[in-house]
């Protein structure tokens, strides 16, 4: 299937479509987040649990796990953007870690910072400070693959994916596009087509990751599309076809091996019919997407509401007073990515201006 380099075409699209638009998008609302941590991450905290309880001293683990119940609320912080508090918290954090730090083994030392430092890393990806967030998650990350590598714990190596993701989420906040869609590409083939990553520097070899369960797998999968998906959310520009070209491989697979992930995959098949302008068959997979909400991966979710937003606009009319009832209600949502939000303000801003404009 060639994709056109045009946008997104727009033809007359019945109107009993948009109402069901609409009611698919009300559904999936109701559904739209979860608190719970998905089965798969519950899994595998588990087995790391129990295999670093194995590996480490009695004493060291115990200090770890103290350590990481302050660094959990100054991570919630983080989240609230409560950032003050959470800058105070980690000061006491690292504070404490420091204190014991020579007292530990060498492997309590290095355990203590893999967790430690991605949660750092994301309250300086929230101030804005993102070359020293991409510091913390490389040291994180080169310390999982001694880990790995020098004292046996190939679990760890599962957990350079989240690292992985974290870098990715950089990239789209940035706006680099082409940079994400590169880096994405990798991580998806890695995880679904098995193919070993080009170094060490990011992630274990692929056989590493076999030991993890494959929910958790899947879960990433789905994460990192759901990342992609919102980058690429509503871009029907003349270089849209080219960015999402390195997902072929897998909009092709369609989910085939063993059923793996088939909401990641029901967004790329969306994207393609979209990018080709069969704007029928879009909506219909659109409208699946909407009413499952996005509880079980939020971003594929969000990232399709973007996707509709975009040809609800250009149709104008009702079509246009939904996609900005959907934009309001979906950046509400405490999980909305910032993609969402920015449109919500610029939809605010836009209409504030034409306020002003009025005799």
């Amino acid at each position: 299937m060639a994709f056109s380099s045009r946008p997104l075409a727009v033809p007359r699209v019945e109107p009993s479509s948009i109402e069901r638009v609409a009611d698919a998008f009300v559904r999936g609302l109701r559904c739209s987040s979860s608190e719970a941590t998905p089965a798969a991450l519950r899994e595998f905290s588990t087995l790391l649990d129990e295999s670093l309880s194995r590996a480490l001293p009695p004493a060291d683990w115990s200090f770890i796990q103290s350590c990481l119940g302050d660094a959990k609320k100054a991570l919630q912080c983080s989240r609230q953007d409560r950032l003050e508090e959470a800058r105070r918290l980690w000061d006491e954090v690292w504070r404490l870690a420091l204190s014991r730090l020579q007292s530990l083994s060498l492997i309590g030392r290095m355990v203590l910072e893999i967790f430690l430092h991605p949660g750092y890393a994301y309250l300086r990806y929230k101030m804005g400070d993102y070359e020293g967030s991409r510091e913390n998650i490389r040291c994180a990350s080169n310390l999982d693959h001694r880990l790995v590598t020098e004292f046996g714990l190939p679990c760890l190596g599962a957990q350079r994916l989240q690292l992985a993701h974290n870098l990715l989420r950089i990239h789209t906040r940035l706006g680099e596009r082409n940079e994400a869609i590169q880096l994405g590409a990798m991580l998806l083939d890695y995880l679904e087509l098995r193919v070993d990553p080009p170094s060490s520097d990011l992630l274990s070899v692929r056989m590493v990751l076999d030991s993890a369960p494959g929910g958790l797998v899947e879960h990433y999968f789905d994460k990192i599309t759901g990342e992609l998906a919102v980058c690429l959310a509503g871009a029907g520009d003349a270089g849209a076809p080219r960015l999402f070209q390195p997902l072929m491989r897998h909009a092709k697979s369609a989910g085939c091996l063993h059923d793996f992930a088939p909401r990641a995959h029901a967004w790329m098949r969306m994207k393609q019919l979209g990018l080709n302008d069969e704007i029928a068959g879009f909506l219909e997979m659109a409208i699946e997407l909407l009413q499952a909400g996005g509880a079980a991966m939020p971003t594929l979710w969000f990232a399709t509401v973007l996707e509709v937003v975009a040809l609800c606009r250009s149709l104008g009319g009702h079509a246009s007073a939904l996609a900005d009832r959907m934009v309001a209600d979906a950046s509400a949502l405490i999980d909305a990515p910032w993609e969402l939000k920015q449109a919500a303000h610029a939809r605010g801003q836009e209409s504030s201006n034409c306020e002003e404009d009025e005799p």
